[in-house]
């Protein structure tokens, strides 16, 4: 893509994909790809439909389908199994609670004898000076 230099393009002001058609620069601050005829363009650098913004909204409908799709599995799955679901996601958090609050016990139990080792360390060192 080029740079705009305010509403104009830079001094390369053809299509970068076929060198062919004027380069339009939108207000967004880059050159955007004008469409490029068929025969022009080599067959990977041309958009679906000729223009990148309906491209952009194309994939956009795409992805707000499957979106919505999601949804209305997820509604269908809340109603079918909605209730033993609830029961397994309860356990699971009791289970990953429980997890790490015996991680953090054992974290301080081994602080702990961490201490208790350089207390006694200290001890003996100490004995053996004098």
């Amino acid at each position: 893509m080029q740079e705009c230099q305010g509403n104009a393009c830079s001094t390369q002001n053809v299509c970068p994909a076929c060198q062919s058609s004027p380069c339009r620069c939108p207000s967004m601050g880059a050159c955007a790809k004008p469409p490029c005829p068929q025969s022009a363009c080599p067959s990977q650098s041309c958009s679906r439909s000729g223009c990148e913004f309906t491209d952009e909204l194309m994939d956009l409908a795409d992805e707000a389908w499957a979106c919505l799709m999601k949804e209305k599995m997820k509604a269908h799955m809340e109603k079918l199994k909605g209730k033993k679901m609830d029961a397994m996601a309860a356990a699971a958090v009791e289970a990953t609670m429980a997890y790490w609050e015996g991680k953090k016990k054992l974290k301080a139990d081994k602080m702990k004898f961490k201490a208790s080792l350089a207390e006694a360390a200290g001890k003996i060192e100490q004995a053996m000076k004098e």
